[in-house]
């Protein structure tokens, strides 16, 4: 057994059929330094509509 299970919010939306105290849900959020970001949309705009 168990103590808890630990869920994202996410993964706790695939598992709402599950009823049991022992499942604590948290929140994940990701932040992106703006040098990333606009490495990634100035890479997005060189490929422009291509699949990878």
């Amino acid at each position: 057994g168990c103590d808890f299970v630990l869920l994202t919010e996410k993964d706790a939306v695939k598992c709402a059929g599950f009823k049991d105290d022992r499942i604590w849900v948290f929140p994940v959020s990701a932040e992106i330094e703006p040098d990333l970001a606009q490495f990634v949309v100035e890479k997005l705009r060189q490929h422009g509509s291509k699949t990878a």
